[in-house]
């Protein structure tokens, strides 16, 4: 607190707000990155690089938008990387010609419901049983660990144009990539909803404070369980 404070007084002589400053930090981090990156290597801030980069990240980005909703709630979720795992195996498991073949469309349906069921169990461990989100998510993740291993013990392969078709896709001259377009897609349209929609400002709150929350009268458990739905 006596830190903050100072840094608060320190910024507030030359004249920034320290709110401000606090919001803009990462970013300033960031810039300053690319920055330094740039400097070291002349080939570093180029599209050949940058868009290579941001397709591999994509995934994990969007990953991390049902992490922050969690973290919003004052919780958090170790078995997304898990729950990530198993729906891509359950797609090409499904999918693949070597095993059973069956349409891309009951392959991505099938992924989706596992990832669902995935968020229920879990939501019902946390606000149900009330089990702590630590050992609930964490032993979920070594239990979809160890099912991802149990279905990959023969290599599953899938090498075709309708299964590439989201990862690979790319528009435009500059062979823009879909995952890039469809992450900042998702991050406005979960952006706008935190910051416009009641069920945002419910997050919000739940986060900030659990019984004024309840004093609010917003049912925190029906939101934590929903949340733990929505993000995967």
């Amino acid at each position: 607190m006596k830190n903050t404070d100072s840094l608060r007084t320190f910024l507030s002589k030359f004249g920034f707000n320290y709110s401000i400053v606090n919001r803009l930090m990462l970013a300033a981090m960031l810039i300053a990155e690319v920055i330094a990156f740039s400097i070291f290597s002349p080939y570093f801030f180029q599209l050949d690089n940058l868009l290579p980069v941001g397709r591999e990240i994509a995934t994990l980005g969007i990953v991390a938008i049902g992490q922050t909703l969690c973290i919003l709630t004052g919780g958090f979720d170790l078995s997304l990387g898990g729950s990530a795992a198993i729906s891509g195996i359950v797609v090409g498991y499904l999918c693949a010609p070597s095993r059973l073949d069956l349409p891309y469309g009951i392959g991505f349906i099938a992924a989706i419901a596992v990832a669902v069921l995935v968020g229920v169990i879990n939501g019902t461990l946390i606000t149900k049983v009330k089990i702590n989100p630590l050992i609930a998510t964490l032993s979920m993740n070594f239990m979809l660990g160890g099912a991802v291993l149990l279905i990959t013990r023969q290599p599953i392969t899938v090498n075709t144009a309708a299964f590439r078709f989201i990862g690979a896709t790319t528009f435009g001259s500059v062979r823009f990539p879909l995952p890039i377009i469809t992450l900042a897609i998702l991050y406005v349209g979960f952006g706008l909803i935190l910051k416009y929609t009641v069920f945002g400002r419910q997050i919000y709150c739940t986060g900030g404070n659990v019984q004024a929350a309840r004093i609010a009268g917003i049912n925190v458990e029906s939101l934590v369980f929903r949340v733990y739905i929505l993000h995967y």
